[in-house]
């Protein structure tokens, strides 16, 4: 089950370095046509925005994905570790 969600992974990054690097190819050779200018700036804007939600839409993923699994969260640790801190006091006590 990981591996086919690292694939997923891998292939959403390919995808978006592709499709960033042919949208800055395409902007670069509008400048140099003398094209709109800033194209390029407003493309690579772009291109930041949806990686900034595919990095949401993955993150929710893959805690669902820990969550079904049953995976321990850092809050679960830190609670844990919170809990191990109150007992030492009283593990030296007795």
């Amino acid at each position: 089950m990981v591996s086919r969600i690292e694939k997923g992974f891998m292939v959403g990054l390919g995808l978006f370095a592709l499709g960033k690097d042919k949208a800055r190819s395409i902007a670069d050779e509008l400048d140099r046509r003398g094209g709109v200018k800033g194209l390029a700036d407003r493309l690579a804007e772009r291109g930041e925005q949806e990686r900034a939600e595919l990095k949401k839409v993955i993150k929710g993923r893959v805690s669902k994905v820990i969550s079904e699994v049953g995976f321990a969260t850092r809050a679960d640790i830190e609670d844990l570790n919170r809990k191990i801190g109150g007992l030492t006091p009283k593990a030296k006590a007795s």
